[in-house]
């Protein structure tokens, strides 16, 4: 298993959109100096992606990254001179080019870094981000960057059913498409010096995943979707599995009858749902409980054969349509080669990946069978 410690670098590592902005708005709220480094445009191959985030103190202490390097580096450099002088900048760098760094990168990408010294007049909109995912809701973050004499940056909080206010229908739209694509953009060309530009940062709750089963797959399989962001919850009848000392990394551990708590449990169009539990009768009752549910997936370890079986019975026991059983994703898991514990959790978890980044999965793929 990997250790909680490893878990915990990575946290420390990959600071979230959420992360950062906490930790700016408490830098704002007690005054003190620091800079805010964000990356509202990347081309091709870059060490971080638009929307990744950093914030540098006078300290030399940096939450959060670039992707370090030289990117960050040159960031750094210009962060420090944005304390001194107070003035905000926009800079554009190509990975080929960058002179003057023995870590030079050759990515051959290009990125666009807004840089914002002590930026106070946004906390407004990050304690509204902050209240939203404090209770579960979605939104996000738009930055209109002007250049007129300067950078000047004005960033507010759009709920997610946000009025348009003196918003064009065509901002309006480009907006709300940002936001459903659940990815950060830049809107506008960088590379006019009159176009008013708007960075928009989605942010939606983290995903729900439901684990049935706490064995040794439904124990890894939860340590590494609480790394890629879930938000997870283990369910199984078995109290010396189902504690919080055995899955600490859980958001949540449920002792009890399994079918019956998946039952209970309200799953929406943000609920995954893995089934891994230690039979195939508790897998096919697991599945029966939920089938019904508008989960953004359910996926079941075991044989095309089992598969074939459970799905029968539940059709032909009234309990779900030949289109609700045709949804779900059995054998679960990319087909990687998996035969440790581990490398099955990280084949069912890349699933899961796959389907909240891309969309839905080629049944084909799966290979992983439990027989």
């Amino acid at each position: 298993m990997l250790g909680l410690g490893f878990l915990r670098s990575c946290w420390d590592v990959e600071m979230t959109f959420l992360d950062v902005y906490r930790k700016s708005a408490q830098l704002i709220e007690s005054r003190a100096p620091f800079v805010l480094a964000t990356l509202v445009r990347s081309i091709g191959s870059t060490p971080q992606k638009t929307g990744a985030h950093a914030i540098f103190e006078p300290t030399g202490q940096v939450f959060g990254t670039l992707g370090g390097g030289c990117l960050e580096a040159e960031a750094r450099k210009r962060a420090l001179d944005a304390l001194d002088d107070g003035e905000a900048s926009l800079f554009h760098v190509k990975l080929d080019d960058i002179s003057g760094w023995d870590d030079g990168l050759i990515c051959g990408g290009q990125a666009t870094i807004l840089v914002q010294p002590n930026p106070s007049n946004a906390l407004p909109a990050l304690q509204s981000l902050i209240k939203a995912a404090d209770r579960g809701a979605s939104g996000a973050l738009q930055t209109i960057i002007t250049r007129n004499q300067g950078i000047i940056c004005e960033t507010k909080w759009l709920p997610e059913t946000f009025s348009p206010d003196h918003e064009s229908e065509s901002s309006t739209e480009a907006i709300q498409g940002v936001m459903q694509k659940e990815a950060s953009a830049l809107l506008g060309d960088p590379a006019n010096d009159c176009e008013e530009l708007r960075f928009i940062e989605p942010y939606v709750p983290r995903p729900e995943l439901v684990v049935a089963g706490a064995g040794h797959v439904g124990k890894a399989v939860a340590q590494l979707a609480s790394m890629m962001g879930f938000s997870v919850t283990v369910i199984d009848d078995r109290s010396e599995f189902a504690n919080r000392e055995n899955i600490p990394w859980a958001d949540e551990v449920i002792c009890g009858d399994i079918p019956k708590s998946i039952a209970n449990r309200p799953i929406n169009h943000r609920t995954y749902v893995v089934i891994v539990t230690r039979g195939h009768q508790h897998d096919g009752a697991s599945l029966a409980a939920c089938i019904r549910q508008p989960a953004a997936f359910i996926g079941m370890i075991g044989s095309r054969r089992k598969s074939l079986l459970i799905r029968k019975s539940l059709v032909e026991k009234g309990l779900a349509s030949q289109e609700e059983v045709d949804r779900v994703i059995c054998p679960i898991g990319l087909d990687i080669g998996s035969v440790t514990v581990n490398e099955i959790a990280l084949s069912i978890v890349s699933q899961l990946v796959t389907h909240r980044r891309k969309g839905k999965v080629n049944a084909e793929a799966m290979t992983f069978s439990r027989s």
